[in-house]
This record gives structure tokens, sequence and C-alpha cells, in this order.
């Protein structure tokens, strides 16, 4: 649940897809967004906020209301998956 630590996740291994949290420790998350996207990852946000939380490009990507529909977070990696790019809203 830090950013230095998805950092040092994305060194060792390259995920398929990614669910991401926009605040991860009180710190907005497109750093880390920004290495996903740039690496072809696709990528689900998560937030709680009922307001745009997404900001600039990220406002574009799909992202799931916490708390967060099993059922749709589901929809979204199967199609992130499928398609193998970034679902846009």
């Amino acid at each position: 649940m830090r950013l230095e630590e998805c950092f040092a996740a994305l060194e060792r291994e390259q995920p398929d897809a990614a669910v991401l949290d926009v605040y991860i420790n009180g710190v907005l998350s497109y750093d880390v967004a920004a290495r996903l996207h740039a690496k072809g990852t696709p990528i689900v946000f998560l937030t709680g906020y009922s307001s745009p939380a997404l900001t600039g490009k990220w406002n574009e990507f799909s992202r799931c209301l916490k708390p967060c529909d099993p059922a749709e977070l589901k929809a979204l990696l199967v199609k992130a998956l499928s398609t193998g790019r970034d679902v846009r809203s």
C-alpha cells in the first residue's frame, strides 16, 4: 500500500492488468498508472470519491466506485484482458 512497493513490484514482474486505487496512502497513483500504461498494462481505477477523482487523461479510464461491485469489476477486467488495452469509460 505504498507507491515505492508498487514500483518495486513492477521492476520484478509485469501484470496482465491492474486494479489501481486512485489514492495510495493519500498520494495520487498516477505515476504508477503512467508506468503501467506505458508498458501496455490495462488499468481499472478504484475510487471512493463521488465527485470525479480522476483528472486529465486518467478521467477517460474505467473506474469502479467503492464499494466496488465484484461483477462490475470482473466485467471491466475481462473486457480489458480480452482487448489487451485500457477500457475507457
